[in-house]
């Protein structure tokens, strides 16, 4: 490849997978959702329940590129997805769609669908991308590899390394495992043909990767990894979370947003740990879970709903709900109404998602006599708009799929929050609380506060603006509740909430009250 042909600026939008493993259909986005963020997110984190195919995509994705450079891994598809009965994964089929530049000339949102062959995919075939993957198989502690030769310490001889970015290594090891290192050291064995280890002086003490703890070498690993990565490149990382505590896994995971800012590097990882959800404003986040033969992609939402699709149902009524905000509405509005604890809202992230779960549990069968799916009324307000959304889920002119669009908008439960023509929540409660008369001096407080917010880079700050004068960053949800609390005695109040209050007094007397 000639230095004029050399890819660079390459980026990740999208993967689509229609069968691989447990993955059926899969549709899932790396670009930044997010209406209120300015700045591109590098870092995607893929959460989801176990076996439906959370390392399947990272798999698929460290087969899909050539190295550009010396630096860069390269990958088969049957490193990951070995043959089986003599044939090659024939039902798989996979598209990216990538932006690049090579010299000049500059490619924006380019499909690549990888071609089959009798090693699918064709190597040579496969766009340029380097790739650094890292497994779970990297985070067995050397010990486990090494105790089958009965290994002796004396066999292993330390010596300082030259290696400056090992100077870099150690700082952010010390900062992530808060531990004051005073060396990186590599230890070689001296038998022929005997392998080199990661060591570290700390305490006065030396040591090498063979009496660290399993997660103080993965830190290790793991940093020398991503520090080492072309610019450019397409970072990979299988279960971060395992081996680490909770600090040490926020503490990564800030080192994994700063690197790849700074070298234009994609960030993908997989986690089970729920507190990532802490990182949105910074992160993509994506849950997958299946449902019906399909893998569904959720964006921005929370892990409750995915216990909700693959779990049991606990409460009597449910309220799929697009953010925080909206989650406090419908706890104000239930509290109103006397049924506070048999109402459960749950968030799921955005307009895209309240549909992806009304489609997702039509498909199960599920009976949603009592639960509500609530837009926030700033788009898809008309029936039209919401039966064009819902047959980009449910798709098809088969009688099944007329039959459960029908059955979806037959029911009186996708409904919307009453706003006022082009302007979003945020801006309208921001308004309603500016043209309020206090009562009380919790009143007073909050609505002095709005009144000095007369205009913000974007209208989705308004109430964001009000909680960081009410209450510390990390009670947003207490600071939101406040703000519902005050702003429900508007004049305006009753209209913006009323098919939620008539859906809910319709409800009430159903309840198993006790």
């Amino acid at each position: 490849m000639s230095q004029k042909e050399v890819p660079t600026q390459q980026f990740l939008h999208r993967i689509r997978i229609d069968q691989l493993k447990s993955l059926t259909n899969l549709d899932i986005s790396f670009d930044d959702i997010s209406e209120t963020s300015t700045d591109r997110k590098y870092v995607t984190a893929i959460l989801g329940v176990n076996g439906h195919g959370k390392s399947t995509i990272l798999h698929a994705l460290a087969s899909c590129f050539k190295p550009v450079t010396s630096g860069g891994e390269d990958y088969r598809f049957n490193n990951f997805f070995p043959s089986y009965k003599n044939q090659s994964w024939p039902e798989m089929k996979l598209i990216l769609t990538h932006s690049y530049r090579t010299g000049p000339r500059e490619v924006r949102k380019e499909q690549k669908e990888l071609e089959r062959g009798a090693r699918w995919p064709i190597a040579n075939r496969r766009p340029a991308r380097d790739v650094t993957y890292f497994g779970i198989d990297d985070c067995i502690p050397l010990i486990e590899f090494e105790k089958k030769k009965n290994p002796s310490l004396k066999d292993w001889e330390s010596s300082r390394s030259p290696d400056r970015i090992h100077d870099d290594v150690l700082k952010r090891a010390s900062n992530c495992l808060n531990r004051n290192y005073e060396s990186y050291l590599v230890y070689k064995n001296k038998k022929k043909g005997g392998k080199s280890a990661v060591g570290v002086k700390y305490d006065d003490t030396s040591y090498s990767a063979l009496t660290m703890s399993a997660g103080e070498q993965k830190v290790f690993l793991l940093l020398e990894k991503i520090l080492k990565a072309e610019k450019n490149s397409l970072i990979l990382i299988d279960e971060l979370d395992l081996l680490l505590h909770e600090k040490a896994f926020r503490s990564i995971v800030r080192f994994l947003i700063q690197e790849s800012k700074q070298k234009r590097f994609q960030v993908i990882f997989t986690t089970h740990r729920e507190s990532i959800t802490q990182f949105e404003e910074q992160i993509n986040i994506r849950h997958i879970v299946r449902i019906d033969k399909k893998t569904e992609c959720f964006c921005e939402t929370r892990p409750e709903l995915i216990e909700r699709l693959t779990g049991n149902k606990e409460y009597q009524i449910e309220i799929f709900v697009e953010d925080q905000l909206a989650k406090e509405i419908c706890k104000n509005v239930a509290k109103t109404l006397g049924i506070s604890k048999y109402v459960k809202p749950v968030i799921v992230g955005g307009v895209t998602n309240i549909y992806t779960t009304v489609c997702g549990l039509t498909l199960k069968g599920e009976n949603q006599v009592n639960s509500l799916f609530l837009l926030d009324g700033d788009v898809d307000r008309s029936k039209e708009e919401k039966e064009k959304q819902i047959q980009k889920h449910i798709s098809g002119d088969t009688e099944i799929a007329k039959g459960l669009r029908k059955k979806i908008m037959e029911h009186d439960n996708l409904i919307q929050l009453k706003l006022p023509q082009n302007i979003n929540p945020e801006k309208y409660i921001h308004s309603m609380l500016v043209h309020m008369d206090p009562k009380n001096d919790e009143q007073k407080e909050i609505i002095e506060i709005a009144k000095r917010i007369e205009s913000t880079d974007n209208s989705h700050d308004y109430i964001n603006h009000i909680s960081s004068e009410i209450e510390l960053p990390e009670d947003k949800d207490r600071a939101l509740a406040r703000i519902i609390d005050v702003v429900s005695d508007s004049q305006d109040w009753e209209k913006y909430t009323k098919d939620l209050r008539v859906w809910l007094k319709n409800r009430k007397d159903t309840l198993r009250l006790g």
